[in-house]
């Protein structure tokens, strides 16, 4: 990923260190909580590759879709990521408190239910985390659009040393 964006001006100025922090983060986050998301849904859904294929599907398929709303999602929590990161902050914790203490009782379900719900609940997140890229990217196609495949290339990169920081 590195090696396309060596051929380019690099970022510089003031702005290289929250863009750096941004799209950096972005993908570290989304992976964070891609893999803590298939870690505690394998042992509800009876093994873990179905809990890689059901997570990440709908992961990928709530995040496209939270992507192509987010003007709209935006607009609904106040215009702000600020309350997009409130917003998701608020579902994550409603999950941890309300969802994630009754996956065991929910085992005896039948095989689709179980995956519906682990579908509903990665769907609620995912909306919600489509919604920074987009609108980050809007933001700086508006301010410095030459940085646009460096933010590009920042996140693919944090994206890849995501999971292995979290297996160290």
């Amino acid at each position: 990923v590195y090696l396309p964006l060596r051929r380019l001006p690099a970022p510089g100025g003031g702005g290289t260190l929250r863009l750096v922090a941004f799209f950096g983060a972005l993908g570290l986050g989304y992976m964070a909580i891609e893999m803590a998301l298939i870690q505690k849904f394998g042992l509800l859904l009876g093994h873990p590759n179905l809990a890689l294929s059901v997570v990440l599907a709908s992961l990928l398929l709530a995040t496209g879709v939270g992507s192509v709303l987010s003007g709209g999602i935006l607009r609904l929590l106040g215009g702000s990521l600020r309350f997009v990161s409130y917003a998701l902050s608020f579902v994550l914790l409603g999950e941890l408190l309300l969802a994630f203490p009754r996956l065991e009782g929910w085992i005896v379900l039948p095989g689709a239910v179980r995956v519906a719900l682990v579908m509903a609940l990665v769907a609620a997140l995912g909306l919600l985390l489509g919604t920074f890229f987009p609108t980050g990217l809007e933001s700086l196609k508006r301010t410095s659009p030459e940085l646009v495949p460096w933010a590009w290339g920042l996140n693919g990169m944090a994206s890849v040393v995501a999971p292995i920081l979290a297996v160290a």
